[in-house]
């Protein structure tokens, strides 16, 4: 067994880390190191007192027999290179905090100690947070640095306040499951850690051009807002003044300036032309996406690269990543086609003609923020996704061989896509004469109903994929039967009386509600699969030690965790599951029933607290977890081939290649290739070559 080196960083920089790692580094210098070998003392190494580091730190982190443990290692590492210049192999490295997220538990030390049982002693002294602003940033007001020499009751304070940090980490480290950051779990890990290095490059200019444009927009929006209510607002930032102002002077009927009230109040043809136009400034006025120019300039490296904008296992138990500091995966999706971003509004924002040409400025540079990721002089990148991954994974765990078949004709074969065929199966339509707004409508049932999602989730999937909600309360009803309509109806009335009709109207409500009936009637097998789960998940739960197998999946219970292993063998866990009893009353029947619902402890809002779960939403979390399997075999497999990865979003893979080196269709090929735990499993891949990142 390997020797283990627990340590832990403390350092001064004049950059505040919020401007990212990489514009930290340029200021940094470090303050002190506390480390401990296996389970001997924690010793401290004072840099400021002796610039010599002490031989037994140098020699195990120099070790190729030492696991390096640390808390946010990527920091430490970082701090290590360029503080020490030891560069150390991220292979020998483990990583507590990326541990914590791949197992469903808080990242932050604070919040994870109380979590794995660590005695108050053992945890951040409460004064710890003072110190560091204290010891390791300027002081805001002054500029003036304190040490060691100027305040040193404190400073004995701060390096005690080191020591109790590391000892909590080792604590931690031994109680840690390990199960989902061992073997091939860490090899990801490790390939994180070089992609996360490795950045992408950012076209600044274009930063800089957007926000140039942004300024003038936002004076030009700000002066028309003011003219048009007589100065009573003067920015369209304004939500609440704005909102008393429409009500008073138009007697519009609205709670609040939501993009999505606004979205709905803009499609009212008869609304007064003016305050159409207050809305539509609001809605110009409050595109935060564009901050993400200002976040891109502020954090880009010395080298042109951003780098550490990814959370290895961060999106939950599902193991998918999440995004950090410039958030690649929360970009707004475009309302531009590709390639008019392209030929179009790239160049007008870089040429300063934007507002010449187009009427929706802020919105087409909130379209282009995708394009500020850009393939370095000499490379191109090579952007594959998945078709359609979250459906075929559904039909694959369900046993649905019809509808997977129909995927594989698609891919492989002349076979319609998915969204066509659900259409005719659903209203007995031939294939053929599916069109476009009927194949929309397939489309948006498939992607909001297949986790048990319903008319909310229906109406969501509509704002994103442009569906006309009024056009669906008027269509749907000669659609489906007399039965199918008089339930929808039924579940308007309900939903009105206790406010929860999303605000829609009634045939709009009505039309979702029998689109998830129609949905969940043709597939069965997606529908039982919801159910199965649920009753495995509370038998393994009433019955610790049963073992039970469903959706491709193992299912157990320990006195401390609901455990879900995937077919890869990855576990979902479920921290401290229990089962909750409550009787209800079927509006529809009129029957009296008793119902059952599964809660867990989870990190949630910063806080770790009870949830409670259905069966979709087991489900989801089943099916987003394969889907991100098969992007972590793919990353491995790619990386094995050579092709150098910058960059994932949510399912899609993004390598940056020398320009004509390399063959795109070997890359998509590497994308589809079978996986041993589920060889039957339909994968097909497209995307594009291209200099610039975009939505296809």
């Amino acid at each position: 067994m390997a020797d283990l080196l627990f340590f832990d960083t403390e350092t001064f920089s004049s950059v505040k880390i919020e401007r990212g790692l990489d514009q930290y580094l340029t200021g940094m210098h470090p303050l002190i190191y506390t480390y401990a070998l296996n389970d001997e003392p924690v010793e401290v190494w004072d840099v400021t007192k002796n610039p010599n580091i002490p031989q037994k730190l140098e020699a195990a982190l120099r070790s190729p027999n030492v696991t390096k443990v640390a808390h946010n290692l990527p920091f430490d590492h970082a701090i290590t290179r360029v503080g020490l210049g030891i560069d150390i192999p991220f292979e020998e490295c483990f990583c507590t905090m990326s541990c914590a997220y791949a197992h469903s538990l808080p990242g932050s030390l604070d919040a994870l100690g109380p979590v794995m049982g660590i005695d108050e002693d053992m945890r951040k002294l409460t004064v710890g947070k003072e110190l560091i602003k204290l010891f390791c940033v300027p002081n805001p007001r002054t500029g003036e640095v304190a040490n060691r020499e100027t305040h040193p009751k404190e400073w004995a304070t701060f390096i005690e306040y080191g020591l109790q940090d590391t000892a909590a980490l080792r604590e931690i480290y031994k109680r840690l499951p390990k199960h989902n950051y061992t073997g091939e779990h860490h090899d990801i890990w490790v390939l994180d850690m070089a992609i996360n290095n490795r950045g992408f490059h950012i076209d600044q200019e274009l930063c800089r051009q957007a926000l140039i444009i942004r300024d003038e927009m936002k004076e030009y929006l700000e002066a028309e807002v003011t003219a048009l209510t007589d100065g009573k607002v003067q920015r369209g930032t304004q939500a609440q003044k704005l909102l008393h102002y429409a009500i008073g002077e138009f007697g519009l009927e609205m709670f609040d300036m939501r993009k999505d009230t606004i979205k709905t109040m803009l499609e009212d043809k008869s609304l007064d032309p003016d305050a159409r136009r207050l809305l539509e400034l609001r809605r110009d006025s409050s595109l935060s996406s564009l901050t993400k120019y200002e976040r891109a300039l502020e954090r880009v490296g010395p080298d042109g690269r951003m780098r550490h904008t990814l959370q290895f296992s961060g999106a939950g138990r599902t193991g998918r990543w999440a995004g950090r500091g410039f958030q690649p995966h929360n970009m707004p999706r475009p309302k531009s086609k590709a390639d008019y971003v392209e030929e179009t509004i790239i160049p007008s924002i870089l040429d300063g003609t934007l507002r010449d040409k187009v009427t929706d400025v802020n919105q087409c540079c909130s379209d282009a923020l995708r394009a500020t990721i850009v393939a370095a002089p000499g490379c191109e990148l090579f952007v594959g996704d998945w078709s359609n991954i979250e459906g075929v994974c559904n039909a694959w765990v369900a046993g649905d061989e019809k509808k997977l078949q129909r995927f594989r004709d698609n891919y492989f074969g002349d076979g319609p896509d998915c969204y066509v065929l659900l259409y005719s199966d659903s209203f007995g339509v031939p294939i053929d004469s599916v069109d476009d707004k009927q194949r929309q409508m397939g489309k948006g049932m498939e992607l909001s109903m297949g986790y048990g999602g319903g008319v909310g989730a229906f109406i969501q999937t509509s704002a994103s994929y442009g569906l006309d909600l009024e056009e669906l309360g008027r269509v749907v009803p000669g659609l489906v039967s007399a039965g199918v309509y008089q339930k929808a109806e039924n579940a308007w009335k309900r939903a009105f009386i206790r406010g929860e009709d999303h605000g829609v109207e009634a045939d709009v409500y009505i039309a979702c509600d029998a689109l998830k009936q129609v949905w969940r009637k043709a597939n069965p097998e997606i529908v039982q699969t919801w159910w199965d789960l649920e009753r495995a998940c509370k038998w393994a739960i009433d019955r610790p030690g049963s073992v039970h197998y469903v959706a491709k999946c193992k299912i157990w219970a320990t006195p401390g965790w609901l455990i879900i292993e995937l077919p890869s063998g990855r576990r979902l866990l479920y921290a401290q599951p229990q089962i909750s009893h409550t009787v209800e009353y079927d509006e529809d029947t009129g029957d009296v029933k008793k119902r059952s619902s599964i809660s867990y402890m989870a990190a949630s809002a910063k806080q770790w607290r009870r949830i409670r779960t259905y069966s979709g939403k087991l489900l989801e979390n089943v099916i987003q977890a394969i889907a991100n399997d098969v992007l972590r075999a793919s990353m491995l497999r790619a990386d094995a081939a050579g092709y150098p990865q910058i960059l994932h979003v949510h399912d899609e893979q993004v390598a940056e290649v020398p320009a004509g080196l390399f063959d795109f269709n070997d890359f998509l090929e590497l994308m589809q290739e079978p996986l041993p735990w589920a060889p039957d499993l339909p994968l097909k891949a497209a995307g594009y070559v291209a200099q610039r990142y975009r939505k296809d």
